[in-house]
């Protein structure tokens, strides 16, 4: 693992312009329209093809980061994103909702070990983040936390408001539990 410090070298990967959340406290309107001012020409979802004309200018000493305003599970490829950078020893880190595509969800949840660092920015009990919490979020969840291979000692929960959402709050206070017995080696 990487030491997390500010000395570290990284880089940030945005996998598009806006985001479908389009959450209370975002700025996806301004970025959205600065976007579009400054750079009318330029792509708006990241190809195959860019990331990896990119990646050969980006040394494996240098953190990536998935973040931004865009959520990076929304892109059709992250599997190939984050695989690629895996096999070519890429150290990356990752902030997510568990929203995206339905191929990129379940192969996040079950990938998760790939990740240094995993901060899932989690729905809040006010409705400020726009996030859906029905079942098959909460399935979602549910099968990250409680995949074995999930590192939760990396993993971080991050809320935006007063508390999470009523559900997600009781499934993180099971994974707090499971962490103070340290029966997942937390």
């Amino acid at each position: 693992l990487f030491p997390y410090t500010t000395l570290f070298r990284s880089l940030e990967i945005t996998v598009k312009v806006g985001c479908g959340l389009m959450c209370t406290y975002c700025p996806q309107d301004n970025y959205i329209k600065s976007f579009k001012s400054n750079y009318p020409d330029e792509f708006k979802v990241l190809t195959k093809e860019v990331f990896l004309d990119c990646m050969k200018n980006v040394g494996t000493n240098v953190l990536i980061k998935w973040t931004g305003f865009t959520e990076p599970l929304y892109s059709k490829d992250f599997q190939f994103f984050c695989e690629y950078l895996h096999n070519h020893g890429y150290q990356q880190s990752i902030s997510t909702t568990l929203k995206g595509t339905k191929n990129s969800v379940d192969w996040f949840v079950n990938n998760a070990h790939m990740f240094n660092l995993i901060t899932l920015h989690l729905p809040d009990d006010e409705g400020l983040m726009k996030c859906k919490v029905d079942q098959s979020y909460i399935s979602n969840f549910e099968s990250l936390v409680s995949n074995p291979d999930t590192p939760l000692d990396r993993v971080s929960f991050f809320v935006i408001g007063e508390s999470f959402e009523k559900n997600i709050d009781n499934i993180i206070s099971n994974v707090r539990s499971l962490c103070f017995t340290k029966s997942r080696g937390c």
